[in-house]
């Protein structure tokens, strides 16, 4: 990763069609090939909320657009995208239950 960048930590609310079509599974494998750090779980209201950390802009502005184009099975209809002012580290991305 590119050492001119500093690390970056974004939340994501995804609303739509996210429950019951692996969305949380796809998210997971599209964090890995991003090289990005964090988790993702589904909330009761229907959405799914995502936390997202990256020392590289480009893949993490890519993760954020894969999430936005959805899994397969999904229909993605919003993501409100918040820019943290403090980066979170995580060891890994997880999905939480």
């Amino acid at each position: 990763m590119s050492g001119t960048n500093l690390k970056k930590t974004v939340h994501l609310i995804v609303s739509g069609k996210v429950h019951g079509v692996w969305f949380r599974w796809d998210t997971r494998q599209w964090a890995t090939k991003f090289e990005i750090t964090g988790w993702v779980k589904n909330l009761l209201n229907g959405n799914v909320e995502i936390m997202a950390t990256s020392d590289n802009s480009k893949m993490l502005s890519e993760f954020i657009e894969q999430v936005e184009i959805g899994s397969p099975a999904s229909l993605v209809d919003h993501v409100e995208i918040n820019w943290l002012g403090e980066v979170i580290e995580f060891d890994s991305f997880t999905i939480k239950t």
